[in-house]
């Protein structure tokens, strides 16, 4: 069996608790038998920030996305940027939002049973301004995702190192990236498996996918160039957990993953979640 064909055989799992096996259960000692006590959990979640300042989690249950939501609250404001993101480094994927009647970084830290503190942990002043698209990740390699400023007009891609508390504006990384053009959604995620997370980009059915190193974007070669119509949002997601960052393509309605074999995107074998949802699509480890 290829490794394409194993994934594709764990995502099409019905996604329900385990019944059996030495993993999520006790022995029962009379009759041999697993006694399950929890689900199998494993791989990065999926979530939608919705139009009602609702956060919709569906929690990964054994590589399969839930088609329902799995838990719902409500958080942040309407409008703003928005993003899931390891402030702190402890593994868990924080709730950050950048003002846009301001210059604040508003972040709700991950109480790591899929819900988020409702009062903000930090309030770091950015000195950032509120211009878009923002992107929050990993780009210096250090375990804190930092976030990324890109004025796609004048080709200006500045990256803030997350310090914890504070953006750090004395040690920012600064590029002029003409080759992202001036449209596009975008995402990030370590496509390379180098540590870093890179740089997705999504405009039309386009995917490009740009190397980043030491927080600069790196135009030399593209990591990948992919055509896959229909998408209006890319994004990183290990979905399958072993530690290669697979290609979520959000489509309004659904959620598509494409696996990442061997640093390659395999376009050819995606798997569709119909959730009929909408919202701005965000992905990470949310317990």
């Amino acid at each position: 069996m290829t490794a394409v064909q194993h994934l594709l055989l764990v995502l099409a799992c019905s996604g329900g608790p385990a019944t059996d096996g030495p993993t999520g259960g006790d022995s029962d000692s009379n009759t041999g038998d697993s006694v399950d006590t929890a689900p199998i959990l494993a791989g990065d979640d999926f979530a939608l920030f919705t139009s009602s300042a609702e956060l919709k989690a569906y929690l990964n249950d054994d590589y399969a996305l839930p088609t329902e939501v799995s838990t719902t609250q409500s958080v942040g404001q309407v409008g703003d940027w928005t993003a899931l993101a390891d402030f702190d480094g402890d593994g868990l994927d924080d709730f950050w939002q950048i003002d846009d009647s301001g210059n604040k970084v508003r972040i709700h830290m991950n109480l790591g049973d899929g819900t988020w503190e409702s009062e903000h942990s930090f309030d770091p002043t950015s000195g950032t301004g509120t211009k878009r698209p923002a992107i929050a990740g990993d780009f210096n390699g250090d375990g804190r995702d930092d976030m990324m400023l890109l004025n796609t007009t004048s080709g200006r891609a500045i990256m803030f190192p997350n310090v914890v508390g504070t953006f750090d504006t004395e040690d920012q990384k600064v590029a002029n990236p003409t080759g992202l053009g001036e449209i596009g959604d975008f995402g990030s995620g370590d496509m390379d498996g180098d540590g870093t997370d890179d740089l997705i980009q999504m405009a039309g059915s386009d995917v490009t996918i740009w190397k980043v190193v030491d927080g600069v974007i790196d135009e030399t070669a593209p990591l990948a160039e992919l055509n896959i119509p229909g998408g209006i949002q890319g994004l990183g997601i290990d979905i399958d957990d072993d530690g290669d960052t697979d290609l979520a393509v959000w489509s309004g309605s659904t959620v598509t993953v494409y696996p990442n074999v061997d640093g390659v995107i395999d376009t050819d074998n995606g798997v569709a979640s119909f959730l009929n949802a909408s919202g701005t699509a965000l992905a990470g480890q949310i317990r």
